[in-house]
């Protein structure tokens, strides 16, 4: 099996850079605390499907926007509508070929809030579906 996940976060990462104007992140920086608000992609999974010949690959993960003690939720409901600009995109951006996006699937989109040590967490939850050929 190929793993194409790698290929899709290659094309993902600066796609969510640009349309959202928030950094992103695959791994939490441990050396240095991230500057909020900002995107973080985890949760990854990948299902081959197909003949040998003609695999398709489906990669479902969760986009994770992530702003930090905030007084109104307008700039994360933004962010999430960012996100979400991605998917509804017909061609939401390149891969490295010979793969291409196939489609981009919303699965469900939701918020939660977590209460740290340095303050309250305000979560915006996108998982998504690609299609990859």
């Amino acid at each position: 099996m190929k793993d194409v996940r790698e290929i899709l976060l290659k094309g993902l990462v600066p796609a969510l850079k640009t349309a959202a104007g928030l950094d992103v992140y695959t791994t939490i920086p441990k050396d240095a605390s991230p500057t909020y608000p900002y995107i973080y992609i985890s949760d990854i999974y990948q299902d081959e499907d197909g003949p040998k010949t003609s695999k398709s690959y489906k990669i479902d993960l969760l986009v994770r926007v992530i702003y930090k003690n905030v007084k109104s939720l307008s700039g994360l409901f933004g962010s999430i509508n960012d996100v979400l600009s991605i998917i509804n995109n017909g061609k939401p951006f390149e891969i490295d070929t010979p793969f291409h996006i196939e489609s981009g699937t919303l699965i469900s989109s939701s918020m939660t809030t977590e209460l740290t040590e340095t303050g309250k967490l305000d979560i915006g939850l996108v998982r998504i579906l690609f299609k990859i050929e």
